[in-house]
C-alpha cells in the first residue's frame, strides 16, 4: 500500500488512496464470516479484507428470483449485474417506503427512499442509530450531487483549485464526499445531520456514488437518491459482510429486503470533508483501483494547489506503473501567473522518498532516483522554499512492477465425452499491451490447441474485463477418445508496466475426452465351481463364509460418485453392504463388505442400478447382469440304506449311500467297513451314490462314513451318517450233505 502526502503554505493535508498489490496470482482461501477494523483516526488505516465462508443457511435464500421467508424478500442477483432485472421487486418496494440491504462497491448498505421520512426513522430504529449520527444519499449521478448539495468547489483562478474537475475522475468510485447540503435536500434528512468533530456542520452531508453495477441498477430505475447506511454487526465494532447472515440478523427487526449480490469485502469508503478551505480526510478506507492510479495522480496535483502562493509542476516522472529500479524526475516551480519562483537556484529543496529524506542534495530541475526496490510502491515528495519563504511540496506514487503477466487455463470439465467445453482463461493482471488478449479466428488466437480439436473463435466472452474470457473448444468427433492441450502463446501481450507475457504451469491445461461406453464388472470374493446340470456346463458361486464376504465393483474408468452415492445404486436382497472407503484405486473400484445375512441358506442377489451413475466423463454407467451366489453354512447330512435283512448269508451286501445336497470329492477310501471289504463304488449324482460290501468272516458287518469327509459347494463338511449293520452268517456243511442225499 502506498500513501500521499499533500503540503500547502498553511497546513498539512494527508490523502490517502489505498491500492493492495499482490506479487503472486490469488489464491481462494476461507475465512471468518466478520471482519474487525479499529476505529477511524486520521493517518493510516489498516482495514482487514477478507473473505468470508459460505454460510450454510444460503441455501435458505437460494431461489431463482425472489422469494419470502418470515416477509422478507430475499433477491440473489449476479455480482455483474447481468440479471438486474430481478430487482424490479426492490426497486418498487423502495419506491413504496421499504427498507433494506443492498450491495455496494465497498460493504452492504440499508437503504430507504430519500424522501420516505418514515422509512428514515424506521431505518435508524433497526439499526439503533442516534440521531447525531451520520447518514449518507447514494446518487447515480454528478447532477444528484448537484441537486441535494452545493456541490465541489471549483477553483477562483487565485491558486485555489478546481476540486470538482479533479474528483469527478474518481466517481463513480469508493469515496464518501462531506458537501454542504442543498434546500432540495428534504429536512428529515438535514436534521439528521452530525454535530461530531469529524464533520464541519449540522446541514452537511455524505454523498456516495458506487461504483457497483447492482447498486447502480437499483439508482437508475429510482427517481431520487437512496439515504444510506453501512453495516455492522448490532453490538460489536464489525462490518457484516455476508448478506445471508444480515438476513438472519437484521430480518427480524424489520428488513422488507435483502439484495444478495455475494460476499463483499470489508473495506469501507473513503471519507473526504470538503465543506473547509481545503480538503481534509476523515476516514481512510478503500480507494480507486489499480486502473485508475492515474485518476489519483491528478486529483492529488489538483488539490495540491489549493491556497499555495507557487507550485510545483513536475515536467516529467516515471510511469505510474514502471518496470525499471530507476526514476527521473523533472519539474518546475511556478507563480500563480506563471513566472518562475527559483529563477537562478534561488530556491531550496529537499526530498523523501518512501516517507525518508534523502541524504544527497536534491538537484533542481533533475532528480534521478536510482536501485528503487522492485514491486512496490514508492513516493517522492519534493518539498521547495522560495527566498520570501513561500514554500510548498508535490508528491508523486508510483509502482515498480517486474512480475511478468500470465495466465491460468483451466476448464470445469477436464475429463468430458461433449463435443464442446469452456475454456476459463483468468489473467493475473491486465495486459492490455502490444494488442493485448485476441481470438479472432483458428490461425490468429492467442490460445494454442494441440489435439484433435480447436477453438471456436464466435464464442468468446468476457467475463470481467481485461482479466477473465472464456471460450468454447471443439472436441472432433472423429475420434472416441484422446487428450488435447490448451496453452496460451507467448510474448503476445504487455501489462501496464511494459513487462511481456510468460506462461506458467498453470497456462495449460490438459483434456480428455472419452466418448466410449464405461463398463463395470460385478464380482465378489466368493470362490467359482465348474458344473454340469442336466449335462449343460454351470458355473456355480457359493460360500459359507461370514467374514470378509465382500462384493467388487470395477469400472473401465474412474466415475465422479461417490462412495455413498454407489451404495444407494446397490441392491442386496439378504443381509447390508457395508463400504470400505480406503480401496477405491482412484475411484474405478468399490469394495463392500456384505454382512448380517439373515437365513443359513440363501440365493444371495446383488443387482447395480447403473443408470445412477456416471464416468468422469459424463458417460453413463452401462447395464451390468446381477451378481448371484449361493450363501450356505448348513453341513450337508448323509444317510446309509440297503435292502439286505440285518441277518443274512448272502455275502455281497449291496449300500445306497445318499446326502442332503451335492457334494464334491467323495471317493470310496472315505468309507469305513468293518467285517467285510468295499468291492464296488460308483457314483450316480453328486448326492447319490452305490456300493458293494463282500461279507468275508461268519461276523457283524458295519458300514459307516465319518464326520468331516466331504464338503458341499459351500465348503461345508458333512456330518457323520447311521452306521448299517449286518449278521453274515454261511450254511453248515452238514446241511449241505442233507441237501444233496
Amino acid at each position: 500500500m502506498a500513501g500521499m502526502k499533500l503540503y500547502g503554505s498553511d497546513s498539512t493535508h494527508l490523502l490517502s488512496f489505498r491500492h493492495s498489490v499482490s506479487t503472486a496470482p490469488p489464491r481462494l482461501a476461507s475465512y471468518p464470516s466478520r471482519v474487525r477494523f479499529d476505529s477511524a483516526k486520521l493517518g493510516r488505516l489498516r482495514v482487514l479484507s477478507m473473505a468470508a465462508k459460505r454460510n450454510p443457511k444460503r441455501l435458505k435464500y437460494s431461489a431463482p428470483r425472489f422469494a419470502k421467508e418470515d416477509e422478507l424478500v430475499y433477491v440473489e442477483v449476479d455480482p455483474s449485474g447481468t440479471d438486474s432485472w430481478k430487482l424490479e421487486p426492490v426497486v418498487e418496494l423502495l419506491k413504496q417506503g421499504a427498507v433494506g440491504v443492498i450491495p455496494t462497491d465497498t460493504v452492504y448498505a440499508i437503504v430507504c427512499h430519500l424522501r420516505s421520512h418514515s422509512a428514515i426513522e424506521r431505518l435508524r430504529r433497526i439499526k439503533n442509530i442516534e440521531p447525531s449520527k451520520p447518514l449518507s444519499i447514494l446518487c447515480r449521478s454528478l447532477r444528484d450531487i448537484d441537486t441535494y448539495t452545493t456541490g465541489f468547489p471549483c477553483g477562483d483562478g487565485r491558486g485555489h483549485a478546481n476540486i470538482f474537475r479533479a474528483v469527478k475522475h474518481c466517481l463513480p468510485g469508493p469515496y464518501t464526499f462531506i458537501l454542504t447540503a442543498s434546500k432540495e435536500l428534504p429536512k428529515q434528512c438535514v436534521r439528521y445531520g452530525t454535530t461530531t468533530a469529524k464533520y464541519a456542520a449540522r446541514k452537511n452531508v455524505g454523498v456516495r456514488m458506487p461504483d457497483d453495477a447492482i447498486c447502480q441498477a437499483i439508482l437508475e430505475k429510482m427517481d431520487a437518491p437512496l439515504i444510506s447506511t453501512s453495516v455492522k454487526w448490532p453490538k460489536e465494532n464489525e462490518w457484516m459482510i455476508d448478506p445471508v447472515v444480515i438476513a438472519d440478523i437484521y430480518g427480524p427487526e424489520g428488513l422488507d429486503f435483502v439484495v444478495d449480490g455475494g460476499i463483499r469485502v470489508a473495506d469501507p469508503s473513503t471519507v473526504v470533508d470538503m465543506t473547509g478551505s481545503s480538503p481534509k480526510i476523515v476516514r481512510l478506507g478503500k480507494v480507486i483501483n489499480e486502473y485508475s492510479i492515474e485518476n489519483y495522480v491528478m486529483v492529488v496535483g489538483a488539490l495540491n494547489f489549493t491556497e499555495s502562493a507557487v507550485y510545483i509542476h513536475f515536467d516529467q516522472t516515471p510511469p505510474t506503473w514502471s518496470r525499471f529500479s530507476s526514476a527521473v524526475f523533472r519539474y518546475s516551480v511556478e507563480r500563480p501567473d506563471g513566472s518562475n519562483a527559483c529563477r537562478n537556484n534561488s530556491c531550496s529543496v529537499y526530498c523523501e522518498l518512501d516517507g525518508k529524506r534523502l541524504l544527497k542534495p536534491c538537484q533542481f530541475d533533475t532528480i534521478v532516483l536510482r536501485n528503487l526496490t522492485a514491486n512496490h510502491y514508492h513516493n517522492f515528495l519534493l518539498n521547495v522554499t522560495t527566498l520570501n519563504g513561500e514554500n510548498n511540496s508535490s508528491a508523486y506514487s508510483w509502482f515498480i512492477d517486474t512480475i511478468p503477466p500470465t495466465a491460468n487455463v483451466s476448464s470445469e470439465q477436464n475429463y468430458t465425452s461433449a463435443e464442446k467445453i469452456t475454456i476459463d482463461i483468468t489473467f493475473s493482471e491486465a495486459c492490455n499491451g502490444h494488442g493485448g488478449f485476441k481470438c479472432v479466428n483458428s490461425s490468429n488466437c492467442d490460445v494454442i490447441v494441440d489435439g484433435p480439436a480447436h477453438v471456436q473463435p464466435s464464442s468468446l466472452r468476457i467475463i470481467k474485463p481485461n482479466i477473465k474470457y472464456s471460450l468454447k473448444l471443439v472436441l472432433s468427433l472423429k475420434n472416441t477418445y484422446g487428450r488435447v492441450v490448451v496453452r496460451m502463446a507467448e510474448n503476445f501481450c504487455k501489462d501496464r508496466a511494459g513487462n511481456n507475457f510468460t506462461r506458467s504451469n498453470a497456462s495449460t491445461a490438459v483434456i480428455h475426452f472419452d466418448r466410449r461406453p464405461v463398463l463395470v464388472d460385478l464380482w465378489s470374493s466368493v470362490p467359482s465351481y465348474e458344473l454340469a446340470i442336466n449335462g449343460v456346463p454351470r458355473t456355480v458361486f457359493a460360500t459359507n463364509r461370514t467374514e470378509n464376504l465382500e462384493v467388487y465393483l470395477d469400472f473401465s474408468i474412474p466415475i465422479i460418485n461417490s462412495t455413498e452415492q454407489i451404495l444407494n445404486a446397490l441392491d442386496v436382497n439378504s443381509g447390508s453392504l457395508m463400504p470400505v472407503h480406503d480401496r477405491t484405486h482412484g475411484n474405478r473400484r468399490f469394495v463392500f463388505n456384505l454382512k448380517n445375512i439373515a437365513s443359513e441358506t440363501e440365493i444371495i442377489t446383488v443387482k447395480l442400478h447403473a443408470g445412477l451413475l456416471s464416468g468422469r466423463t459424463g458417460t453413463p454407467i452401462s447395464p451390468v447382469a446381477s451378481l448371484q451366489f449361493l450363501y450356505d453354512c448348513t453341513k450337508p447330512g448323509v444317510g446309509l440304506s440297503s435292502n439286505s435283512p440285518n441277518v443274512t448269508k448272502v455275502s455281497n451286501i449291496n449300500v445306497i449311500v445318499e446326502f442332503t445336497k451335492p457334494v464334491f470329492g467323495f471317493e470310496a477310501s472315505m468309507i469305513e467297513v468293518n467285517g467285510g471289504s468295499l468291492i464296488r463304488f460308483k457314483e450316480l449324482s453328486r448326492a447319490l451314490y452305490s456300493l458293494t460290501v463282500m461279507a468275508v468272516t461268519n461276523n457283524v458287518v458295519s458300514i459307516s462314513i465319518p464326520e468331516g469327509k466331504v464338503n458341499d459347494i459351500s465348503g461345508n463338511m458333512n456330518v457323520a451318517s447311521n452306521k448299517i449293520e449286518m449278521i453274515h452268517y454261511s450254511t453248515p456243511a452238514i446241511s449241505m450233505h442233507y441237501t444233496r442225499l
